[in-house]
This record gives structure tokens, C-alpha cells and sequence, in this order.
């Protein structure tokens, strides 16, 4: 039910201000970027716990990677990795 001036008239409905929905726009923009960043993080954390797994299993490839990167050739420590 609604309300009802003594005159017969009912009140005005008051509009919702557009800063509501800038609000809620740039919230849920927020809200997306952010989900992809964990995404992306969550990825790369499993990716590189793979990669570390699988080095740790042949020690002699992990020191040649170590003595590439000691010395900065990081193209032949690329090619190490499989």
C-alpha cells in the first residue's frame, strides 16, 4: 500500500542518483580485474611449482641452469627447460 496525502495526492518516488550506478559500474570493473589478477597469479604460482618440481628431480640439469644464469646466458639456460 502506499501513502496518501490528506489532498488525495501520493508522494513522489525520489530517483536514484546516478553515483549509484558509477558506483556500481566501476565496482564491478574493479571486481573483474581483480578476479583475473588471481587468475593470472594463481597460474603462474602452479606453473612455476611444476617447473621447480621438475628440476629438483635431475640435480645435474639444475646446475648447469644455475651456472647459465650465473653467468647471464639466459638463452642457454632457456633451453634447458622442457
Amino acid at each position: 500500500m502506499f501513502a496518501v496525502f490528506p489532498d488525495g495526492t501520493q508522494p513522489v518516488r525520489k530517483q536514484t542518483s546516478p553515483w549509484i550506478f558509477v558506483a556500481a559500474g566501476c565496482g564491478g570493473c574493479a571486481l573483474i580485474g581483480l578476479l583475473f589478477v588471481v587468475g593470472i597469479g594463481f597460474f603462474a604460482v602452479n606453473k612455476g611449482k611444476g617447473m621447480i618440481q621438475d628440476i629438483m628431480q635431475q640435480p645435474k640439469i639444475a646446475q648447469e641452469i644455475l651456472t647459465h644464469l650465473q653467468n647471464h646466458e639466459y638463452d642457454q639456460a632457456s633451453l634447458l627447460f622442457k
